[in-house]
């Protein structure tokens, strides 16, 4: 028997075992049916187990494999639903930049998975801090895909130390932040308020700057062409965490710097004292501490019976409230005492200059108390024969020059704060032309007005403020005033760009 032959033979054997064996599984020689599942089985089971709203896709696949068996293809199941480009999220790898000015730099390809524009804003967010942060960006031809240019200021404010962030596009209206304070301090140097007088000098580069970045309070950033060392201390109205701010100065906006740690400077406090300062409209408010540290900063016999008519609920004369806080605004200075000057003018018709031993200010420090009483015992004294018809502003504003020009050498270079208290319209007519005059270009000089009363000539106090970075405040009783002044002797802050006049 060949080669050939044998196989086929062997081949018959096998088939024929086959067939008895399962002639004896199954004598009948029925065909064989594939079990089938029950869909009845399968429904009484979904109704007797509760599944929860997370489980119902993993428990739909489950019956699917048991209805229609493991062989279930893509084509079968239901599309999945595309994901708008705005909604998308992208994992790119961080190249921080010390000199990006806030902007984040992202490649074509990237920047098309989620938008068609070339600028915008985006968000940050880490894998390893809660803290997300929104930037501006750009599209760069030459940027690498995959990759992206974050300004180091702002990577560092997510307090994170990831190598690489998720990125979304943020499509909604950014909020345009109205009031900003700046705290200020040099990158080298020590010289706080030379920095402070740079910036206040550069007030069209310092808004293109700031415009780059978004806005969130505690941002410090660089600013290396004015050795400024910029930080945001304070936002209005306030952001909360889902907001996203942004500079836009082509309204009026408040923005104010200050300097960032203390610095020493002079002080002026001119008072008027008009006959229109007689009334008495200034509710007492919340004046009890004020009073007492007055009281600890002078001995003076007519202190406490100037005292005793300052009772909560009461109404005083605008020109005691004047007086208190003039006061208030010495024991201020005296407390600190790292040997400011602080000077007073009061004005009617004419200007007088308070005088401590033929010297026009009084230093502050340690040695100062029995100065303090000798302006206090001038202040607190028979004033009516000090007081007039007239309000003549320009008057004052000329005598502080003469302050200045007496300043000890050595304090002269210092910066000054002039508060300027009235309650009505200039009588001189030239009160604008005097500051313009005197202070206007002078960069080491903040001039504040004080309102008191229904009948201030506010858009004229405004200006005059405005011309010399300072500001108009009008409080509604005296603890307000005298927590103003309070503040005022420790803060010399500049306002840097003009309001909208209401």
């Amino acid at each position: 028997m060949s080669e050939e032959d044998k196989k086929s033979e062997e081949n018959k054997q096998e088939k024929n075992a086959v067939h008895s064996s399962n002639s004896e599984s199954n004598p009948t020689n029925e065909p064989i049916i594939p079990p089938v599942v029950s869909s009845e089985s399968v429904e009484e089971k979904m109704n007797n187990q509760a599944i929860t709203d997370a489980e119902l896709p993993k428990f739909k696949s489950k019956i699917g494999r048991k209805l229609f068996g493991p062989q279930m293809t893509s084509k079968q199941a239901p599309p999945t639903p595309s994901v708008p480009k705005e909604l998308r999220k992208l994992n790119l790898r961080i190249e921080l930049k010390s000199e990006q000015n806030g902007f984040s730099i992202l490649s074509v390809n990237d920047a098309r998975k989620f938008t068609d524009e070339d600028t915008g804003l985006i968000i940050l967010e880490s894998s390893t801090s809660e803290i997300s942060r929104a930037s501006k960006f750009i599209v760069d031809e030459q940027q690498k895909e995959g990759y992206i240019q974050v300004s180091e200021e702002i990577y560092k404010s997510m307090n994170c130390d990831d190598e690489r962030l998720f990125i979304r596009f943020y499509s909604e209206d950014p909020i345009r932040v109205e009031n900003v304070t700046l705290a200020v301090s040099p990158i080298s140097g020590n010289d706080i308020f030379h920095t402070v007088g740079s910036l206040r000098k550069s007030l069209v580069k310092l808004k293109k700057f700031l415009e780059s970045y978004t806005v969130f309070e505690g941002l410090t950033v660089k600013w290396k062409e004015r050795n400024a060392v910029i930080k945001i201390a304070k936002i209005s109205p306030e952001l909360y965490e889902n907001d996203v701010g942004i500079f836009d100065f082509t309204k009026p906006r408040v923005l104010t710097i200050k300097p960032d740690g203390a610095m020493q400077f002079n002080t002026i406090l001119i008072m008027d004292l008009s006959k229109s300062m007689n009334g008495r409209d200034l509710e007492v408010k919340n004046v009890k501490s004020a009073i007492e540290r007055i009281r600890n900063a002078f001995s003076n016999d007519g202190l406490e019976e100037f005292l005793k008519v300052f009772k909560e609920g009461n109404n005083v004369q605008r020109k005691s409230g004047a007086i208190f806080a003039g006061l208030l605004y010495l024991s201020e200075k005296a407390r600190i005492g790292i040997g400011e000057t602080v000077s007073l003018i009061m004005f009617a018709n004419s200007a007088e200059i308070i005088r401590n031993e033929d010297k026009p200010y009084v230093i502050t420090d340690s040695r100062s108390k029995g100065a303090l009483n000798s302006i206090a015992e001038q202040v607190l004294g028979d004033l009516e024969d000090k007081m007039g018809a007239g309000t003549n502003m320009a008057s004052a504003i000329e005598a502080s020059e003469e302050i200045m020009k007496n300043l000890p050498r050595s304090k002269r270079k210092w910066p000054l704060m002039i508060i300027l208290l009235t309650d009505g319209f200039d009588t001189s007519k030239r009160v604008r032309e005097a500051v313009r005059n005197a202070y206007s270009k002078k960069a080491n000089v903040v001039l504040h007005a004080v309102g008191l009363g229904p009948y201030v000539n506010k858009q004229e106090l405004i200006e005059i403020s405005e011309l010399c970075g300072g500001e108009l405040f009008q409080p509604d009783d005296l603890g307000e005033l005298l927590q103003w002044y309070a503040n005022r002797a420790k803060d010399l802050s500049i306002r840097l760009a003009e309001t909208e006049t209401k």
